[in-house]
């Protein structure tokens, strides 16, 4: 009888703390993904927040976020442009659900930064409808928790470069996200988002937007977004702290495309998006 646990991964033994990291083997954990522009960690502070308020919405306890805050600054000081991606899980230990004493462990890559970036901020994006969809499950509503299944599921829904983003909706038919980002449509002089109360994720540029449009007197309603509102919308766009905001310019419709117009609103929007981007975040 073994009295000890071993894994191997493509037949080679591998290092417990590794093999047994609960973010691996359960999804038991949060992560944020972060800009670096020139030398610049954009919104580095907020991100910070985030992570800090979704392990807290998971109870878990004792993150380390000084370690953190030390350790991205080393891992990024030689970094004038990329991606990096910091990961809190609950801790490493034995199987099982149940876990009697949380140490957790945090991780941090750093990958190039896309070329396509400004591009799609320029000329807009095409964006499909996705056959997948979100469950309503209010307690992990909001929180960029690592089981990212379902965008899995979705992004995998097409290939190639027809489309660069697609739509996903929750389980009784309203629109909540893309794949990797947050919605907006203008109606009528006003900003719409989706309601994430029952699921999505509450993605700190879609915080941002909210703020900066209340700052310049655009109102804005957070609701639910059906078919009807998504393709009579005078314009729309997705964002995330990555890409900033990027103009809809055409949405899947049956067998055909909707075209969308690049809206002023959406203009001073990015507007005052850039104009952020210069300050200390």
């Amino acid at each position: 009888m073994t009295k000890r646990t071993y894994t191997y991964r493509n037949g080679d033994i591998i290092d417990q703390d590794i093999a047994t990291d609960r973010g691996l083997l359960y999804g038991d954990g949060v992560f944020t993904t972060i800009a670096i522009k020139e030398g610049k960690a954009r919104y580095l502070e907020l991100h910070f927040q985030r992570l800090l308020h979704d392990c807290q919405r998971l109870k878990i306890d004792s993150v380390p976020l000084a370690d953190i805050k030390l350790a991205f600054e080393t891992s990024v000081k030689n970094v004038t442009d990329g991606i990096a991606r910091i990961t809190i899980s609950r801790s490493s230990g034995e199987r099982g659900y149940l876990c009697v004493e949380a140490k957790p462990v945090y991780w941090i890559s750093i990958s190039p930064l896309p070329t396509h970036l400004e591009l799609y901020s320029k000329q807009g994006i095409k964006v499909r409808i996705c056959e997948q969809r979100l469950a309503q499950n209010k307690t992990l509503a909001g929180i960029k928790h690592c089981n990212r299944l379902e965008q899995v599921m979705a992004r995998n829904e097409w290939h190639g470069d027809q489309f660069q983003e697609g739509l996903m909706r929750d389980t009784e038919g309203n629109f909540i996200e893309g794949t990797m980002s947050n919605l907006f449509i203008i109606k009528n002089q006003q900003l719409l988002t989706p309601d994430l109360t029952f699921s999505g994720v509450e993605g700190i540029m879609r915080r941002l937007i909210i703020s900066l449009a209340q700052q310049a007197n655009i109102p804005v309603n957070i609701t639910s977004i059906k078919s009807r509102e998504l393709f009579s919308a005078d314009g729309a766009f997705v964002t995330n702290s990555v890409i900033g905001i990027w103009p809809i310019c055409s949405i899947e419709q049956g067998a055909g495309m909707k075209q969308l117009a690049k809206h002023p609103l959406m203009v001073t929007l990015q507007s005052s998006v850039n104009k952020l981007n210069l300050t200390s975040l």
